[in-house]
């Protein structure tokens, strides 16, 4: 063999010795990588979320819906309220006229019971003149016959007759006027007795009595109804109430979304995916570290800011397999950090 021959010999033999030991390696260092991504349970993913992200979109009409709802109930109970207000005014007035009424009804009732009392004593003087009047009528008969008797023999004259005569019927006169007036006496009387009676809740006899109790029980009803009103009033204001709470709960809750704080900050928010291997880092003022290699040079790049426990989905930065976990929202100092592909939370990777 030529020496030209045996040097080739020993390059090719050189060049399989690097070959394979390049090829051993990248094998060796792709298994110390997995292993790494294996045991390790502190990194995180930087994920940049775009102000045109689907979700964004579509979280913000939601946020939008929803507190227009939680507006349009608190807008219904407000409404609600000033209208029970109102109603309760009413409930006042109407109670003052209940109470009023029915006092002027007791007051009428004793009124007309006393006034009763007081023509019954009087009726029964008027019946008892009455009867005296009749008698007095009745010993006028006789004096009636013996005039015409008189005046027939020529013992009186036509005038003395006549003036007699108009005499008897002056106490005729007088003795009719004083039935009417019992009669009137006795309806006066009857009518008192009966309003009393109707006033004190009796039958219902006098129609005067009768309007003055439907006076008052149509302010009573008027004043039931107002109630029943105010009281359907307060439970639609409570339900419109917690329906609104609930609604503003929600909205508190999608608004805590990092897609959503996306859209209301004004300088670019800068998020990482941990997945659920790694939650027991995942702490708020955790120092978060950017490596060169993912391994080696690291140096602190921020802290984290907050943790968002909604679930999410990644793809794993070295196996590209979906992996769930959630977001954490990051303070970084150094900004470029956000474009690393794995970040270190807590410490360092060397130390895993």
């Amino acid at each position: 063999m030529t020496p030209a021959q045996k040097l080739i010999v020993a390059a090719y033999r050189y060049l399989a010795i690097a070959v394979l030991g390049a090829v051993l390696s990248t094998a060796l260092a792709y298994a110390a990588v997995t292993l790494f991504y294996t045991v390790n349970t502190s990194w995180t993913a930087p994920l940049v979320i775009s102000r045109t992200h689907e979700k964004i979109l579509r979280l913000t009409a939601e946020v939008v819906r929803t507190r227009q709802a939680a507006d349009s109930l608190e807008a219904a109970a407000a409404a609600l309220t000033r209208e029970s207000d109102a109603i309760r005014e009413q409930e006042q007035v109407l109670q003052g006229l209940v109470t009023s009424t029915s006092h002027a009804a007791a007051q009428q009732r004793d009124a007309d019971l006393q006034l009763a009392m007081k023509m019954a004593q009087l009726d029964r003087a008027k019946q008892a003149d009455i009867a005296k009047t009749r008698q007095v009528l009745a010993d006028i008969a006789p004096l009636e016959e013996a005039i015409k008797r008189d005046l027939q023999a020529g013992l009186v004259t036509r005038d003395d007759a006549a003036k007699m005569r108009a005499t008897l019927n002056t106490y005729k006169t007088s003795a009719t006027d004083a039935t009417v007036a019992g009669v009137t006496l006795e309806r006066q009387l009857s009518d008192l007795q009966r309003s009393a009676r109707t006033l004190a809740g009796g039958p219902a006899l006098m129609p005067q009595a009768v309007d003055v109790l439907a006076r008052v029980a149509a302010f009573r009803m008027q004043l039931e109804e107002a109630r029943l009103k105010r009281q359907q009033n307060t439970l639609e204001i409570e339900a419109k109430q917690r329906e609104a709470q609930q609604l503003r709960a929600i909205i508190a809750t999608l608004t805590d979304s990092p897609y959503y704080r996306v859209t209301q900050s004004e300088v670019p928010l800068s998020f990482a995916f941990v997945p659920y291997e790694n939650e027991a880092a995942a702490r708020p003022g955790q120092p978060v570290f950017d490596c060169l290699l993912h391994l080696v040079v690291c140096r602190q790049a921020g802290t984290v800011l907050r943790v968002h426990h909604d679930e999410e989905r990644a793809q794993h930065p070295l196996f590209r397999v979906d992996t769930r976990g959630f977001l954490v929202e990051l303070n970084l100092t150094d900004p470029q950090a956000a474009k690393s592909r794995v970040l270190f939370i807590g410490r360092a990777p060397i130390l895993l």
